[in-house]
């Protein structure tokens, strides 16, 4: 097995189907000629993309004046985290 084998985005498509019909990771690694931990790889990085994708998110655009945009930002930090600049504004 080469160290340098990536595997194209179809054949990951493809680990990652099969593995959730059941196929071992040994056998989908000697399959596509990769490690085992690549394979495990693959189905982490499948799984963690598909909890990223659970969370709701939505995006907004929102008007303000330069007052109301002073009081949305001062009033930001009491709820987390300031938000990202984005844009030159104005």
């Amino acid at each position: 097995m080469s160290r340098t084998r990536r595997l194209t985005q179809t054949e990951r498509a493809e680990i990652i189907r099969e593995a959730g019909e059941g196929v071992g990771t040994s056998e989908l690694a000697e399959r596509f000629g990769v490690t085992p931990r690549a394979i495990q790889y693959t189905l982490k990085a499948d799984e963690d993309r598909q909890k990223d994708a659970a969370v709701a998110t939505a995006a907004v655009t929102v008007k303000l004046t330069p007052k109301s945009l002073v009081r949305w930002m001062r009033s930001w930090p009491r709820r987390g985290s300031r938000p990202a600049r984005r844009g030159s504004g104005g």
